[in-house]
């Protein structure tokens, strides 16, 4: 009869509408399902990034922590090094005085023996004050680079652990997705 074919048209009307929003849905959830991915991916790349420069960072600070223990010991070796000059100088010194000169049997000449033994051991000693500053102040570039290089790693590692809850919440949201 004309009432079942109507219905049945009706009925097809309705089942295509059904199969339309299915596949819509489908394609909606697909594309879902692929930005998701292409974001997991995207957050997994840049982690993988934070973890090479988190890598480089620990490299730096090792060297800086090197550079660092270097240059205290040579602070440590000028240290000691003025100490025993100047141990040396007041054991083996030699007074310049006008009564020393005076009493000498030397006379003039050894009274300038002494007087360039004298000279000798302050410009030694100048020298050496020298290293010691010198010394002294690459010792605190090195512990400043070394502070500064361990900054930089635990910002680097906070940066990484970011990155990594977020590629493991992309990851997660795309095999909610699938």
């Amino acid at each position: 009869s004309q009432a079942k074919v109507e219905r049945a048209r009706e009925n097809v009307a309705v089942k295509r509408q059904s199969v339309q929003q299915i596949e819509a849905q489908l394609a909606a959830a697909n594309a879902r399902l692929e930005q998701a991915s292409l974001d997991a991916s995207i957050a997994a790349e840049a982690y993988n990034g934070a973890v090479w420069k988190l890598s480089e960072a620990r490299k730096a600070v090792s060297a800086a922590q090197a550079e660092e223990k270097q240059a205290k010991a040579d602070v440590a070796a000028q240290r000691d090094g003025i100490v025993a000059l100047v141990t040396e100088s007041y054991q083996n010194g030699t007074e310049l005085n006008s009564a020393t000169a005076m009493m000498s049997d030397e006379g003039p000449a050894g009274l300038m023996n002494r007087f360039g033994v004298v000279q000798s051991a302050g410009d030694s000693m100048e020298a050496r004050y020298d290293a010691f500053r010198k010394a002294s102040a690459r010792a605190r570039l090195a512990t400043a680079k070394a502070l500064k290089a361990r900054k930089h790693q635990e910002t680097l590692a906070a940066e990484a652990r970011r990155l990594r809850d977020e590629a493991s919440a992309a990851a997660n949201n795309a095999a909610v997705a699938a």
